[in-house]
């Protein structure tokens, strides 16, 4: 069969330490008992599989087509051979900086494992003029090549989301200080330069928590605030950002590393785009519409299609179904929307065969009213990436569904 002459790549297997699952059962029901507190068994299950994913990310490898895919969704217009080889490298070092381990390269020249992973690549890249590379998206019907190598990429983000949000909370602050004229281009003379610390982490907490389904993470807000914190100061000690000298009290890191900045941003941006496109979609549901999930899904990818082409988002990665999936999920966790089980309508069916329950979506009490869901959306908001040219005013509801007419239907 022509298939068993094809390659696939390879495949990496290490062995962790074992996990035994009735000593972690009896250790958890020993520690509530002394805590004279009633755990349901559910709670339980859900931190054991937090516990085996944890060790899943402590043992995770990658290839260098991880590597690659992530450097090219960075230089989405291409990014010259030479060029590219350089910067694998250094995104290579930064995981094993991480503790993570990339598979393939030992014992061959950087060129070589890049030349690899373009050919494992094939059908998402494209060299169209001499040693320039960049994704196959040269039409429209190319587009989901972005979301192919958007799941490469997205191997690497167990390794770099905390300074992922880091990052684009960075950003969100530094383009409002610009726009606002307390930019580090505009300030620095004042001793007013970078972004205040304290509010960095907060946007970057805001980010870590709306973020938790992607990165298999359970919401820990003290313990996420620590590792934060830690995080922070990594890109500190890796001058990425430094400490800046203020006339007041506070303290301020200012970027030095932009590039690097960049970088983890683009991990973490496209995810932000999606949410906010979910929220956005929630308008036509007030004040009491109702919809069935799988319309809601199949809405939300319209809109995030239509939204990218419309140059209101910048990442075709944003359209992924799963990740708009995870944000109604999230949505619904922070009761923003409610969701109701009704009994499947039309002709009987068979004696033998049931349909399974129809869920319905609607908005909260709290959010079908004009206010609260217009501030959710300008807090997401405030931490994307907006399409080269574009103002942030031409994104508020009001602009969005002037653009869009169809948003304001369910």
């Amino acid at each position: 069969m022509p298939v068993v002459r094809k390659k696939f790549g390879s495949i990496s297997v290490k062995f962790g330490v074992p996990l035994d699952v009735k000593q972690y059962v009896d250790a958890t029901l020993a520690r509530v008992g002394k805590q004279e507190v009633s755990v349901p068994t559910s709670a339980i299950v859900e931190d054991l599989g937090y516990a085996i994913t944890d060790a899943l990310i402590e043992n995770a490898t990658c290839a260098m087509s991880h590597v690659v895919a992530t450097i090219l969704l960075v230089y989405r217009q291409g990014i010259s051979k030479p060029e590219l080889v350089r910067q694998a490298g250094q995104l290579r070092l930064e995981i094993l900086r991480r503790g993570g381990r990339v598979v393939g390269t030992q014992g061959r020249s950087p060129t070589d494992v890049v030349d690899r992973a373009l050919e494992l690549l094939h059908e998402l890249v494209i060299m169209r003029r001499k040693d320039l590379v960049e994704p196959a998206v040269t039409s429209r019907e190319q587009y989901p090549n972005m979301i192919g190598l958007g799941y490469y990429r997205n191997k690497l983000l167990h390794w770099f989301n905390r300074e992922g949000v880091l990052a684009c909370a960075y950003h969100a602050l530094d383009v409002f200080n610009l726009n606002s004229g307390k930019g580090s281009t505009v300030s620095s003379t004042l001793g007013e330069a970078g972004v205040d610390r304290q509010e960095l982490l907060d946007g970057a907490s805001f980010l870590h928590k709306m973020l938790t389904m992607e990165f298999v993470r359970k919401d820990d807000p003290v313990a996420d605030s620590a590792r934060l914190a830690k995080a922070l100061d990594h890109l500190k000690s890796r001058k990425v950002l430094v400490s800046t000298a203020t006339a007041s009290s506070s303290v301020r890191v200012e970027a030095v590393d932009s590039a690097m900045l960049s970088l983890l941003g683009t991990l973490v941006w496209p995810f932000i785009d999606s949410y906010w496109v979910a929220v956005t979609s929630l308008f036509a549901l007030r004040p009491q519409g109702e919809v069935t999930t799988e319309d809601l899904l199949k809405r939300l990818q319209w809109l995030a299609e239509t939204m990218y082409h419309e140059k209101l988002i910048s990442f075709y990665e944003s359209c992924s179904r799963e990740t708009l999936q995870n944000a109604l999920a999230l949505l619904e966790g922070w009761n923003v929307l409610s969701s109701r089980r009704r009994a499947p309508t039309g002709k009987k069916s068979a004696p033998k065969v049931s349909k399974p329950a129809v869920r319905l979506l609607s908005l909260t009490p709290e959010y079908a009213i004009d206010g609260e869901l217009e501030q959710l959306a300008m807090r997401v908001s405030k931490f994307r990436k907006l399409p080269a040219g574009v103002h942030p005013a031409t994104t508020s509801e009001t602009e969005v569904l002037a653009r869009l007419p169809a948003l304001s239907r369910m």
